[in-house]
């Protein structure tokens, strides 16, 4: 059995007294969160528990002799030292206590590994710098792509690892996936090895390289699965406060480059009307009402149309579903004539009730004509 004594520790580096509070025997070398402490003589002894994911927490390792429940132990917070260790890491990674687990993984931070990992053991050193603590909101990327990811490559959402509720990770990490256009990214802010897990920026200032391919433009988005760069253009969820060449003239301002984006909130750029187009289905009641009295508008069916996803224009818009529209126009509108629509409100139902804002000329023929 472990025992505090007074001005005693089982070696120079152990020298930390700890008591077990958890449910559960602490494991050697484990990680170990601080909940409290209290006085046993003039010793102050903290009590520990198993990991639970809290931002901020105090961690001490245990020595290398478990500690039962209840009882009482020794830890250290003097590097390099041993840890319990799960997972695969990579020499220099940066690893951490997580939710429920008294081994450190790749999942959390704090502690750099610095190798020699066997059994389950190995060595590891505090982890300084801005990567060291709770860097909410970073996220974390587990590099699934099955190459090595470098500092700034760009990187599409994929599964969680840690999907909620069963967690507590402030930091969440998603599993690689190709970037898409128009869909949102994170940026790599550390290399990252086949199936390791690093560092990611979803949104702030963040270095990347962009194929600038416009004097003209401002913004950038990712190109659908290239991991290297974004490709700047008028619109798109990156801002463009620096690039490389932005001092040169001419044709060789643009190119592939360096540049620092403000990753704003996520906006898509293939659609950007705000109209919708549709056809009456069915015929659509006009307005009625007096002047200075209250009008109730006509109501009626409407397909939509979707917008293609891409292409030229004149590319064929998609038959869409059937939805409920109000007419605040006079006359009544006939079966099959174009409308342009907007959201006006939710019915009882939550469904989308829409407002004709404009109809067309003519109605649509029933085949084709040129």
């Amino acid at each position: 059995m472990n025992t505090i004594q007074e001005g005693v520790a089982p070696s120079d580096k152990y020298r930390v007294p700890v008591r077990n509070t958890s449910s559960e025997t602490i494991p050697p070398y484990g990680a170990m969160q601080v909940a409290s402490s209290s006085l046993v003589g003039d010793d102050k002894v903290f009590n520990v528990i198993k990991p639970n994911g809290a931002p901020g927490a105090k961690v001490y390792l245990n020595g290398p002799a478990e500690i039962p429940v209840s009882e009482p132990g020794h830890g250290t917070d003097e590097y390099p030292a041993e840890a319990l260790i799960t997972g695969t890491v990579v020499f220099g990674a940066e690893i951490g206590p997580v939710n429920a687990s008294w081994a450190l993984t790749a999942s959390g931070k704090g502690f750099q590994f610095l190798g020699g990992l066997a059994g389950g053991v190995g060595r590891v050193a505090a982890k300084g710098g801005t990567t060291a603590g709770d860097d909410f909101p970073l996220i974390k990327i587990l590099n699934v792509s099955g190459l090595p990811k470098a500092f700034g490559s760009i990187v599409g959402y994929g599964l969680p690892v840690d999907p909620p509720p069963g967690t507590l990770h402030r930091i969440p990490t998603f599993q690689s996936v190709a970037p898409t256009k128009g869909k949102p990214f994170a940026v790599l802010l550390q290399d990252i090895a086949t199936s390791a897990v690093g560092d990611a920026g979803p949104c702030g200032v963040v270095p990347v390289q962009i194929d600038y391919t416009d004097a003209a433009h401002t913004k950038a988005d990712a190109i659908t699965n290239d991991y290297a760069k974004l490709r700047s253009g008028a619109e798109g969820p990156a801002i463009i406060l620096w690039r490389e060449k932005q001092g040169i003239s001419g044709s060789g301002t643009l190119g592939v480059q360096w540049a620092r984006v403000l990753l704003d909130r996520f906006e898509a750029t293939t659609v950007i009307s705000e109209d919708i187009r549709g056809v009456s289905a069915g015929g659509i009641g006009a307005a009625t009402g007096s002047r200075d009295g209250p009008l109730t508008p006509g109501v009626g069916n409407a397909r939509l149309y979707n917008p293609p996803a891409s292409g030229n224009a004149g590319v064929a818009w998609q038959v869409g579903q059937i939805v409920s529209v109000e007419n605040w126009m006079r006359g009544t509108i006939p079966d099959y004539k174009p409308l342009l629509l907007r959201p006006s409100r939710l019915d009882d139902n939550d469904n989308t009730i829409y407002t004709v804002i404009a109809e067309g000329c003519a109605e649509i023929p029933s085949q084709e004509q040129s």
